[in-house]
């Protein structure tokens, strides 16, 4: 080996290159690792050296959307580690049946979502009781006190859950104006268009959506007062609310018809507009009305739109909305019923919005004579763009003029407003049963829509209270959680992966270790608890799934540690590499765990990577820590807990003992655990200095499992006074190889014997329905062995039957159960004569073997 140029390749620099820094530079760098690699193999430097100059170069190719200007031609030593498609390290799913003997069992369960609060909401509740079944009216009355109003989002939730907007974004930066309003959909002033003035109180207006939504439902259980403030520095109370309302007994019988016209009447700029559609045949009492609405223009904001009636009653449809956009308008349906009102709909050029609800009550028009000549009244109010009324439609509800009870008030709870800030932490529940095992591995799945993915943070809870962190401010883009696997099996952190907007990143392995979870309780509730901590951009949860994998017990593990003090100083920036050997193990992989002491006078500096001797690199922690001295010197990095590093609160000079590691440990599970395992730790900015003091490796590895033995009989025992015992020291294998021997011992001498099976589990019956004292323990159909003898002494406790099970299998090819599978068992139970025991036999203890692999 090359000693100079090892040396040197480990002080070599390998800085931070800001986001700020052209392609250029990126590039030249770029070619200037890809360099050193080409030494770095030509000298023959070990693999740890390399890995780490391939995944540089993977990191500053990321940092340029995948450019690769060096052509690199990685071969077959080293793959460019988190470079593209990440992939599993392999045996994850093998180390727990390996350990246990016996194959995982997954378990599938799905949860519901919704949407994601960005701000704070403050509830306010009423209690409605002793209506009859279909409602018909509903006003509000609201003492609302708040500096600059223009802050407050009000919205009115039914029984049902049908949400109504009563205001969002009005009143200017006037204060109190609504402080003894009533909202009601008859009143021909609409909020959205009023002009308020400071302190004084708008006694009647028409809220932004449509209270006529609430028509025909059943009005009686607890209503809903939603309040949001959305802007800092001004606060508020809800001082009092009252509910008015009226219902009927039975719903009324509707009669529907509908009126279409094509005018096809271009609209003049700055000026006014008029077609008429003649109504009749229809009843004389108007319970609904619908408009639909075919209109092009090339600045859809031009546009105010008036439905007039028969009778003179006027309502708005709509003023001033749709933005600089074109034809937005060009086949909407304006219908009271619709969720979202035309002034709060999200526009696109040229993308029609199909439904909303309009800016005015149509309750103007309630219970009068539909029949007659409409009118549609559509002023362009400015000079920029150009428009034709193409087409509109009536669709007219009546009903027979009903006797309708007075209104009746309910009044609802009061309190202070929140103050805008970030959304309260909403939790979403997949209630988990009928598992069974020992919890070993749990996968996340989730199908967030949100704009800015990085404004979520996402813990899992486990039902005995464990929460391990998903991602916190990770993502930065939208929709590239849209249907990500969160698994632990992945190299591939979500605190490092490259994201692409509106590119799904699956899998990836979370912040937090899903590995903590291992072992835990898995029947319960398990709590997704989703905040999305910034408040422009709006999101939900669509749907979200568990996969729980389990095994029979939990693996019984053998813990070896190994310690390494290079005391050497680290780069600034530049990269040192330190090598523990472990030699003598002869089982896999079941944990790693890794403890260091790093002294750095800026921690947020420092890059770990610990790599395993078959070359599997996963981040230890990358950029934490901050400004912060030493905050490593001491630190223990376990896949059991739930500190992930990105979130931990560090303080200068006071190390952090116990944390997460970055990336997912459980990449080398299933490993060969003999020979180099590395330990990488670069700088990656200059000015500060730092020292690589220690580490130490905690490598578990899987431990022979023993069979479990059951159903002993108890006393007397057999006519001497024997209570046999039963051994097994190891479980068989698929290839039935090695030892695998079951002895009964403390037997009748002298007597004949035999051993018994079978594969379809245990149970425990009197072997004399009753009278004796062993039992019938293996669910039959059984399958016997060839007779043994137990040698030893008539009437004493010293014979012994011994079974080769390895070789009776080879023996007996098409025995019971043959051919074996990894994770099958089998019951076996001893037999052997006892002239003076009920049906002049006994039975041993029986033993249950799980074949492995």
């Amino acid at each position: 080996m090359n000693t100079p140029l090892l040396a040197a390749l480990l002080s070599l620099s390998i800085p931070s290159l800001g986001f700020a820094q052209d392609g250029a530079a990126v590039h030249a760098r770029m070619l200037q690792v890809a360099s050193e690699l080409a030494q770095a193999r030509a000298s023959g430097v070990p693999v740890a050296v390399t890995a780490g100059l391939v995944a540089h170069y993977a990191e500053l190719s990321a940092r340029v959307g995948g450019d690769d200007p060096a052509n690199a031609a990685w071969g077959s030593g080293v793959a460019p580690i988190g470079a593209s498609t990440p992939t599993s390290s392999g045996p994850q799913f093998q180390v727990g049946p390996a350990c246990s003997s016996a194959g995982t069992q997954t378990f599938s369960f799905s949860g519901t979502g919704g949407a994601i609060p960005t701000t704070s909401i403050d509830t306010f509740t009423t209690q409605v009781s002793g209506l009859g079944a279909y409602l018909w009216d509903v006003n509000l009355l609201s003492s609302v006190t708040h500096f600059a109003c223009q802050d407050l989002d009000i919205t009115l939730v039914s029984p049902a859950g049908t949400a109504v907007v009563i205001t969002t974004d009005n009143g200017g930066i006037n204060d109190d104006v609504f402080n003894g309003t009533a909202w009601d959909d008859s009143t021909p002033d609409p909020v959205t268009d009023r002009a308020f003035q400071n302190g004084v109180a708008a006694a009647q207006l028409s809220p932004e959506g449509r209270l006529a939504a609430f028509r025909g439902e059943n009005p009686n259980g607890i209503w809903t007062l939603r309040v949001q403030d959305d802007a800092f520095g001004n606060d508020g109370d809800v001082l009092a609310w009252t509910l008015q309302l009226n219902a009927l007994a039975t719903a009324p019988t509707v009669s529907t018809s509908s009126f279409s016209t094509s005018p096809a009447l271009p609209l003049a700029d700055n000026a006014t507009t008029f077609d008429s559609l003649v109504v009749s045949g229809a009843g004389s009492s108007l319970l609904e009305i619908e408009l639909y609405l075919e209109i092009r223009h090339t600045s859809s904001q031009d546009l105010d739109i008036t439905l007039i009636s028969p009778s003179g009653a006027q309502a708005l449809v709509m003023s001033d909305c749709g933005g600089t956009l074109d034809d937005v308008f060009r086949g909407t349906l304006f219908d009271v019923d619709a969720p979202t009102p035309v002034t709060d709909v999200f526009y696109s050029n040229l993308v029609v919005v199909p439904l909303a609800s309009p800016e005015g009550g149509f309750d103007t028009f309630l219970g009068t004579n539909p029949n007659g000549t409409w009118q549609l009244r559509v002023t362009d109010d400015s000079a920029t763009g150009l428009g034709t009324l193409d087409r509109w439609d009536l669709t007219v509800r009546t009903a027979p003029a009903a006797t309708v009870p007075p209104l009746s008030g309910y009044s609802g709870t009061t309190g202070p407003i929140t103050d805008f800030g970030p959304g309260a932490p909403t939790s979403f529940t997949i209630p988990v049963s009928g598992v069974t095992g020992s919890l070993w591995d749990v996968d996340l799945t989730t199908f967030f829509v949100h704009g800015a993915c990085a404004d979520l943070d996402v813990t899992l809870k486990s039902p005995s209270g464990r929460e391990v962190v998903v991602t916190t401010d990770n993502g930065f883009g939208g929709g590239v959680f849209d249907g990500t696997l969160w698994d632990d099996n992945f190299n591939d952190p979500v605190t490092d992966h490259f994201f692409t907007v509106n590119v799904v990143a699956t899998p990836l392995s979370p912040e937090g270790r899903l590995s903590a979870f291992r072992g835990d309780t898995p029947n319960g509730n398990w709590v997704l608890t989703v905040t999305d901590d910034t408040t422009s951009v709006a999101g939900s949860l669509t749907s979200w799934s568990l996969d729980l994998a389990t095994v029979p017990q939990a693996p019984a593990v053998n813990s070896v540690s190994f310690t390494s003090s290079p005391n050497v100083p680290i780069p600034s920036p530049g990269t040192v590499v330190d090598v523990i050997n472990v030699t003598g193990l002869t089982a896999p992989v079941a944990e790693v765990r890794v403890y260091v002491e790093l002294l750095h006078t800026w921690s947020d500096d420092l890059e770990v990577f610990l790599i395993s001797p078959t070359g599997t690199r996963v981040v230890v922690i990358t950029d934490c820590g901050g400004n912060n001295d030493d905050v490593f010197n001491g630190t223990t990095f376990d896949p059991s807990s739930t500190a992930a590093p990105s979130d931990a609160t560090y303080v200068t000079g006071i190390a952090i003992p116990l944390l997460a590691p970055e990336g997912s440990f459980d990449s080398f599970l299933g490993e060969n655990a003999n020979g180099q395992w590395t330990l990488e730790v670069r700088d990656d900015f200059g000015s500060d200095l730092g020292t690589f003091v220690r580490w130490d490796l905690f490598v578990d590895t899987c431990a022979a499992s023993v069979p479990v033995v059951y159903c002993n009989p108890v006393a007397p025992g057999t006519s001497s006074g024997c209570l046999p015992t039963l051994s097994a020291p190891t479980h068989p294998n698929v290839q039935h190889t090695g030892p695998c021997v079951l002895t009964v011992s403390q037997v009748e001498g002298a007597k004949s014997g035999l051993f018994f099976y079978g594969v379809n589990g245990s149970q425990q019956l009197s072997w004399c329905n009753g009278v004796g004292s062993s039992f019938f323990c293996v669910r039959p159909p059984t399958q016997r062995t060839s007779s043994l003898v137990s040698g030893g002494n008539a009437g004493q406790c010293d014979g012994v039957l011994p079974l080769d099970w390895h070789a009776f299998q080879l023996a007996n090819p098409g025995s019971i159960g043959s051919p074996f599978s990894v994770g099958d068992t089998v019951d076996v139970q001893g037999w052997f004569r006892d002239p003076g025991s009920c049906k002049t036999t006994f039975l041993s203890p029986a033993v249950e073997l799980v074949y492995g692999p």
